[in-house]
């Protein structure tokens, strides 16, 4: 996937807790100085071009049910493309659109489900730590993947560290299934929420069919 073209756009501010370790972020277990930590709040912009893709999800369905996907992008001027594979009862392209408030509520819920950090080796790596613990973790068979972008002009998670362009990529196979069998992983559960924020794009009453 190419690097898009990123333009000034729309500044938001959210606030967040913010883990001091990778490890506490995973395990959702506070640390010694946890008392006295100070919450950061994450700033944020966002373009407004109507060319400027700023987040998707795409949903591909497990093995066993062949190559199927369903998709949802969400560009700057708030539309929305919903893509659904010819076995949907509705198939095809559908578009609808979000207001200004309604762009930001989302891009707001992406950041404050910490997306932008989200690091898939430190949370596998978390995932494979519990799981090595237990005897009553099985493989998983023929679940979805979820896979989401998210892009912003800029983002500040610390303010003594300089902002920065972000192109974030975050894919996870069995995603439900893994934060119910892994709870203690709270990057999953965070991860959850991006999703649940995202696909409920696909569910809009509003959505139109396009040639």
């Amino acid at each position: 996937m190419g690097l898009r073209s990123l333009r000034s756009g729309y500044r938001g501010a959210v606030s967040s807790a913010v883990a001091s370790s990778a490890a506490l972020l995973l395990a959702g277990a506070p640390g010694p100085d946890a008392a006295s930590a100070q919450p950061t709040t994450p700033s944020f912009t966002y373009s407004h071009d109507p060319a400027d893709l700023i987040a998707r999800i795409r949903i591909r369905a497990g093995e066993i049910r062949g190559p199927q996907s369903r998709t949802a992008s969400v560009y700057g001027d708030g539309r929305v493309v919903v893509e659904f594979p010819a076995s949907f009862k509705k198939p095809g392209r559908h578009e609808t659109s979000l207001d200004p408030a309604e762009l930001d509520d989302l891009v707001t819920t992406l950041v404050v489900a910490r997306l932008p950090e989200f690091d898939a080796d430190l949370v596998r790596a978390a995932v494979g730590a519990e799981q090595a613990t237990r005897a009553d973790v099985a493989h998983v068979a023929d679940a979805d993947v979820v896979e989401i972008e998210l892009y912003l002009d800029a983002y500040q998670q610390d303010p003594a560290v300089p902002s920065a362009t972000l192109e974030k990529y975050v894919t996870w196979r069995a995603l439900s299934q893994d934060t119910a069998r892994f709870p203690g992983v709270t990057a999953l559960a965070d991860l959850v929420t991006a999703r649940d924020a995202l696909a409920l794009l696909m569910a809009r009453s509003d959505l139109e069919a396009v040639p």
